[in-house]
């Protein structure tokens, strides 16, 4: 009955002790767990204060790369800033200067309205040309030159080199050319080009009605019709397929500023060869005069070498006369006692001759 009690006490205090050494192990097994937890959060700071360190410098290059990058960028954008601005200059300059062509393209239609100003355009056209081809005014070429009286008067007569002439008549018909460039339609504008080349085809019957070719005797035989642009021709010809040949037919050919300036770089061309003959033909002459002028200069020289070998023979004779008619009796003067103050000089024979003029036997 006494034991019972003291081994109830025994069980609690081994109890107690087992308990407390459970709950010793526990706390150890915290704080051990706690230590490493705090161990590996300390080493998970250190590593990402290292990968932060890693990036702040990373950022840092990144900077460094991009830095000069940036200020390009910022270059390329004022440059483009600038590039506009010039560009909206210049597209004002454009519109202004476009606004000035309309207005002289406006102030040129309406100035070719006009029948003078378009035989004053044909006519400079035509003079220009001919400079262009190398021919010359008043020599080359004659300029409103009437004939029969003044009655007829084309706009131009080219001389050629055997004293005939190219009759050379300007025309400008632009009324249908024009309203046909203006017309709003195909048929509006059929009309007026067939407009157009009825003007021109009745001008060629005007030109072949006066004649030029036998009222003017060194003409020859075809009219020139001028026209100060290709297009006026080319526009006809669409509509009149035979509107060349109709006036060729007619002793009329047709003429634009590009045609018109091989026709007269021709003629340029024959005046130059013409003037090459000419001059051909003077320098025969003056080869002639030269070959003349060289026998009368050749028989000066053949009288100049005789006239040289009588002075020789006279020179030798005197020379010889003195060595045996004065020098002796100069000697026996000496023997008897005079003297001279100064020595005879020796003096020698001249033998050498002119020589003979070599010529040879094609120029005799």
């Amino acid at each position: 009955m006494e034991l019972g009690p003291v081994w109830f006490i025994g069980g609690l205090a081994l109890g107690a002790a087992l308990a407390w050494v459970v709950l010793r192990a526990r706390a150890e097994a915290r704080v051990a767990a706690a230590e490493a937890r705090a161990g590996t959060l300390e080493q998970v700071g250190a590593h990402q204060q290292t990968l932060n360190d890693d990036l702040d410098g990373r950022q840092k290059a990144i900077e460094e790369l991009v830095r000069p990058l940036a200020a390009q960028l910022q270059g390329y954008r004022e440059r483009t800033a600038e590039l506009e601005s010039l560009r909206l200059q210049d597209l004002g300059l454009v519109k202004d200067h476009l606004s000035a062509l309309t207005g002289q393209t406006q102030r040129i239609a309406s100035a070719l309205q006009s029948t003078h100003t378009r035989g004053r355009w044909g006519e400079i056209t035509l003079r220009r040309s001919a400079e262009l081809a190398g021919l010359s005014a008043h020599c080359d070429f004659s300029e409103q030159l009437g004939a029969e009286g003044g009655r007829m008067r084309p706009d131009m007569r080219v001389h050629l080199p055997a004293g005939r002439e190219i009759v050379i008549d300007a025309k400008v018909p632009l009324d249908g050319y024009l309203k046909a460039i203006d017309a709003g339609g195909d048929d509006e504008r059929a009309a007026h080009l067939d407009d157009h080349t009825t003007k021109l085809k009745r001008h060629v019957d005007t030109l072949a009605s006066r004649e030029y070719q036998t009222r003017l005797s060194e003409a020859l035989e075809f009219v020139v019709l001028f026209l100060p642009h290709d297009a006026l021709l080319s526009s006809a010809c669409e509509r009149q397929r035979d509107l060349v040949e109709y006036a060729l037919g007619r002793g009329v050919v047709f003429a634009t500023p590009s045609t018109l300036f091989a026709l007269l770089k021709t003629v340029a061309h024959g005046w130059r060869e013409e003037q090459l003959a000419h001059n051909a033909d003077e320098i025969v002459a003056l080869a002639e005069e030269m070959q003349d002028r060289l026998v009368t200069f050749a028989g000066h020289f053949s009288r100049l070498r005789d006239s040289i070998d009588k002075t020789v023979d006279h020179y030798n004779k005197s020379l010889g006369s003195l060595e045996t008619r004065v020098l002796p009796q100069s000697r026996k003067i000496r023997e008897l006692g005079a003297s001279a103050k100064k020595e005879m000089p020796e003096i020698a024979p001249v033998e050498s001759v002119p020589r003979d003029p070599q010529i040879p036997e094609h120029a005799n």
